[in-house]
């Protein structure tokens, strides 16, 4: 045998006329990139969107701040706008080689025609869905007020940007299904599959209510059949089974890849000449017409490799169409389109501003201010610039003699009450952070609760630290080694140089200057002899009050216990409010009349109060469901407080008559009967409240900060009266005090602690006590 004078060519181009196409190589190649190219463009559009509305938004209304935004949110643009646009001939050449992106052959049969139809309509549905879903967002973020502010406004045009993109995605899946191209099928089951995962979540979301639930159950349940559907069309629209009454209808199928021979036959090289051999009678009978030459095959043939050789034919992809713009065009008129969205907001909110409408803030003093210490504009006699730290702990406040502190991640940081210059810094050893409970503190001593630095960890370590000189005194375990959990609501309480903490069984005492151990309550057990594990503690004068988990599948309530501060044995027993949530963790907030906070179990931001009141020491539940106002939800960051039988917590309201939309609803509680007393619309833009703890003149003061007039001093009288509005806090700049966390009266100061600029300030005059 000798070798192959004719070997087969080697792939690639340049290689002659037996090169096979490189089709699904080159496919492959092409999606990689563009799989490159959209990862990149996807980043560039989700952030140069918000960047840009923000920047712009904040441009128009506050400041030229906003421009560097906005220039930068442009460049993203227009590189995403590149990207897309130099894109288009891989997306072109790739729609050549991928037989589902073209019109199917048999698109003009029947069944295939309807399952076209079908897959137009589901998509067309998504289209209608996400573009709804634009719609709802647009509208309601005039009732959250996110066109009043630039930080809003973007959040909102990033969050308007993933149903928009998901519409466009659904109305090119929709072209392509008219077309009778199977891709846009496909399309279709892909962003089903993606709904559908919503829908899972909010099954399988644990604080989900059963209307979530229900409505997740039926989103799965619709996606599911939209895909099994979707993927019976592609199937109908490839050709897969149709008939047209002449046999099965499939389209043109190329050639097995096949090489000429080798070698030619025998006696084929050279060719042997064939003689024309003279006609018999050449005019005996008319000439016969010539056979017909065999059709020829829809793909060219390649030259024989030889002369008598018969020609192999080659497979081609068909030419290429002429080229579409419906892509560009629908991604230019979506880029358009959020432009025009937001060019509309930004004229929405200029009129606002021009033309405001409703009630607006008033600052104006309340003749009565002088009755409860707030007359006055009071301004900053020193401001100090803490460390910046970013977490989502909530920064807590200590007042000595002389300093002033912020508990915040990384440790304590002091500065001095004289003129606010840094005193000490008491970082945390290990990485570990404050446990999410305020600290304590008394007699010049302060104890903080501190865990591992994972979310999930439990509190298992008090320290103690002296205010004065910011030396640690001591440090105690409060878990045993390897203990998976401590108290479900960690608290600590010091009174009469006792601190007092909780275990995960039972509370302990400390003495707390040297961090002696002086008693550790007795351990509670349910019915079947396991050990109640401990909630969360109080201390009231000489008495602590302990309150301890139930069993929800033994049908046991929680247990209220007080403790003798002295030596801990138990004084009272008393059982816990009755729920029908499963495990609900207590929180005791007072202990004279005993208060305790649940979190509801499909909200856990939203709590339930009850009261331990009447001569039969019965619960009743605080009305919180009967506050005023439109969507009345909790504030976060501080519980209320108790004073004169009345408990005073502050809540969020909706209100569309003010520029960024939310309001503050103060209400007090008669803890008698668990009605409310009274309650407060304050008509301050986007207010937060700081009550101050105890009572001037029958009345609980507060600070409330507002978004466009900064904080202010009020009174709430706790018999029902008018709240009263007292001086402003004014440092020059209004909005640099729109975020304060804590508030304390600290000798003849106010201090206020922002978290917005990590600013710890003190006012003066004093407030009079």
């Amino acid at each position: 045998m000798h070798p192959d004078p004719y070997p087969p060519a080697v792939p690639g181009p340049g290689r002659g006329p037996w090169a096979p196409v490189p089709g699904p190589a080159e496919a492959a190649a092409l999606i990689a990139r563009l799989r490159g190219r959209a990862r990149t463009w996807a980043l560039c559009l989700m952030l140069g969107l918000p960047l840009s509305a923000g920047g712009g938004h904040y441009a128009l209304t506050r400041g030229p701040a906003g421009l560097a935004a906005l220039l930068v949110g442009l460049a993203l643009l227009g590189t995403a706008g590149f990207l897309l646009a130099s894109g288009l001939p891989l997306r072109r050449r790739l729609a050549e080689l991928l037989p589902d992106t073209r019109r199917s052959a048999v698109a003009h049969l029947p069944g295939p025609r309807r399952a076209a139809g079908l897959a137009a309509a589901l998509c067309g549905l998504l289209v209608a869905a996400f573009t709804a879903a634009v719609v709802l967002l647009a509208v309601a973020g005039l009732g959250w007020g996110a066109y009043g502010n630039s930080f809003g406004f973007a959040a909102l045009v990033f969050g308007a940007t993933v149903p928009a993109m998901t519409a466009l995605a659904a109305a090119s899946a929709t072209r392509h299904a008219l077309r009778g191209a199977p891709t846009g099928a496909v399309q279709g089951q892909v962003l089903y599959t993606v709904l559908a995962l919503v829908g899972l979540l909010l099954l399988t979301r644990r604080h989900n209510g059963l209307d979530a639930r229900i409505t997740g159950a039926a989103v799965v349940a619709a996606c599911a059949l939209a895909v099994v559907v979707l993927h019976s069309a592609a199937r109908r629209m490839r050709a897969a089974g149709e008939r047209d009454g002449n046999g099965p209808a499939t389209a043109p199928v190329p050639p097995t890849t096949s090489h000429a021979p080798s070698t030619p036959p025998h006696g084929a090289w050279p060719p042997p000449p064939v003689a024309s051999a003279p006609s018999a009678r050449p005019h005996s009978a008319p000439a016969l017409r010539p056979p017909a030459a065999p059709a020829a095959p829809p793909w060219p043939s390649t030259p024989p490799p030889w002369p008598g050789a018969p020609a192999v034919p080659q497979w081609q992809p068909p030419a290429a169409p002429p080229r579409r713009r419906s892509g560009a065009v629908l991604a230019v008129l979506g880029l358009v389109g959020v432009l025009l969205l937001g060019a509309a907001a930004t004229g929405v909110v200029l009129w606002q501003h021009r033309h405001p409408r409703g009630p607006v803030t008033d600052t104006r003093e309340s003749p009565q201010a002088g009755r409860y210490g707030i007359a006055g504009t009071r301004t900053p006699q020193w401001s100090a610039t803490l460390a910046s730290h970013y977490d989502h702990l909530d920064p807590s406040l200590l007042i000595g003699d002389e300093i002033a502190a912020r508990v915040f991640g990384p440790g304590i940081e002091a500065v001095a009450l004289a003129d606010g210059t840094p005193r000490w810094n008491l970082p945390f050893d290990g990485g570990r952070v404050p446990c999410p409970t305020d600290p304590a503190q008394d007699g010049g001593i302060a104890v903080v609760l501190l865990r591992g630095p994972a979310p999930d960890a439990p509190c298992d370590t008090a320290l103690a630290v002296d205010l004065a000189t910011g030396r640690q005194l001591w440090t105690v375990a409060l878990l045993p080694d390897g203990a998976p959990y401590g108290p479900l609501e960690p608290s600590v309480a010091i009174s009469q140089g006792i601190a007092v903490a909780g275990t995960p069984t039972a509370p302990r005492a400390f003495d707390a200057r040297s961090g002696r151990v002086l008693w550790t309550g007795p351990v509670q057990r349910l019915p079947d002899g396991t050990e109640r594990q401990l909630d969360s503690l109080t201390v009231h004068d000489r008495q602590v009050l302990a309150s301890y988990a139930g069993d929800f599948d033994q049908n046991t309530d929680h247990l209220l216990l007080t403790h003798d501060l002295g030596d801990g044995h138990v004084t009272t027993t008393l059982p816990g409010p009755h729920t029908d949530q499963r495990d609900p963790d207590v929180r005791v907030l007072a202990a004279s009349p005993a208060l305790v906070r649940l979190p509801d179990a499909d909200w856990p931001s939203e709590n339930h109060y009850y009261v331990l009141a009447g001569d039969d020491r019965t619960w009743l539940p605080l009305r919180t469901g009967e506050v005023a106002g439109r969507s009345a939800r909790q504030q976060a960051g501080q519980d209320g407080v108790v004073s004169g039988g009345v408990f005073v917590k502050a809540f969020t309201v909706d209100d569309q008559d003010l520029p960024v939309g939310f309001d503050t609803v103060v209400a007090g509680f008669d803890l008698t009967t668990g009605n409310i007393a009274w309650q407060y619309p304050l008509h301050r833009d986007s207010s937060q409240v700081t009550l101050f703890p105890g009572a001037v003149d029958g009345a609980v003061r507060a600070v409330v900060s507002a978004y466009d007039t900064g904080p202010q001093l009020y009174a709430f009288p706790l018999d029902g009266g008018a709240a009263v509005r007292g001086g402003r806090l004014d440092d020059g700049r209004p909005d640099a005090m729109t975020d304060v966390r804590r508030t304390a009266l600290a000798g003849d100061r106010l201090i206020v602690l922002t978290a917005q600029d990590n600013q710890l300030r003190a006012f003066t005059p004093t407030l009079a006590r």
